[in-house]
């Protein structure tokens, strides 16, 4: 109630979205710039990483406080209007091409693949200017909208860090704990990885060689197999991959929930019910 009488009066629902719409306007209008000031964005569709207590309706609400629709990518199987985030951990695979099914045009082609034989275990490592995040994700063969991932979250362990200046050597051993963390969690409901995925603005040859070295000799005392290492565009790979996701959203079942209608509509969406539009502007899907 209190989030509805505060988008009433034309705020933000809650601190949480201010903080996000902040941000999100900012990307939006820098967007904008970059493709000529002819075109006005209107949708979108977003990841995030595992942030605790960082909420759907937070992302949703704050898409609508800035005059987006926000493109749906996971979805309820049972129907429900239950709704599901992106995360950075499956557009990283999708950037990739790991995990997806071959018929892009069919949500339920691959099922048949989701069996516990099919799965296998990527360890994804984002390395940026701030922070460091590690997560060890399973994910079926064919089907990336149902993965599972254990993550380490270590803000101020990123390249810039106070700390590698001070201490490095306690630097890198802090970098060590945090990347061999999520192998350790519950390990016996998780997979060795196969692939050793790097993301983030930061990651350089010297921090690549760290991470292989470590994850090897944990794996190696494990008798598991040394994992594949990738790291090609690192800074872009997510964005891609959620590119890739937003083009083959049309072929999925869509959430009922309700629509901004900030977009003008040229045929009919399967995302937004019917509804006449309150107030529209003409735009670029991304």
């Amino acid at each position: 109630m209190w989030r509805n009488f505060r988008k009433s009066l034309g705020f933000p629902a809650s601190s949480e979205v201010g903080a996000l719409s902040t941000v999100m306007k900012a990307l939006k209008e820098k967007t904008e710039e970059v493709l000529g000031g002819q075109h006005k964005i209107c949708e979108a569709a977003a990841s995030i990483p595992r942030f605790p207590a960082l909420y759907d309706e937070d992302l949703y609400d704050a898409f609508e406080y800035i005059g987006m629709d926000y493109l749906q990518i996971n979805w309820d199987e049972n129907g429900s209007a239950r709704t599901y985030l992106t995360y950075d951990t499956q557009v990283a695979l999708a950037g990739h091409n790991i995990s997806l099914c071959w018929d892009y045009s069919s949500a339920n082609a691959c099922h048949a693949d989701d069996l516990p034989e099919n799965l296998d275990a990527y360890l994804l490592v984002t390395y940026t200017s701030s922070d460091l995040m590690v997560s060890n994700i399973a994910a079926h063969t064919h089907n990336l909208y149902r993965t599972f991932d254990k993550t380490a979250l270590r803000l101020g362990l990123g390249k810039d860090s106070s700390l590698r200046t001070s201490n490095e050597e306690e630097y890198w051993n802090r970098v060590r704990d945090a990347v061999l963390e999520p192998m350790k969690i519950q390990p016996e409901h998780m997979y060795a990885p196969t692939k050793l995925i790097f993301v983030g603005a930061s990651v350089e040859e010297d921090f690549i060689a760290f991470v292989e070295s470590q994850v090897q000799e944990y794996l190696k005392e494990r008798n598991e197999p040394r994992p594949q290492t990738i790291a090609q565009d690192p800074m872009f790979v997510q964005a891609k991959g959620l590119a890739e996701l937003a083009r083959r959203r049309p072929s999925l079942p869509q959430p009922v929930r309700p629509c901004g209608g900030h977009c003008k509509e040229t045929e009919p969406r399967t995302f937004c019910p019917a509804k006449e539009a309150q107030r529209t502007i003409e735009g670029i899907e991304l």
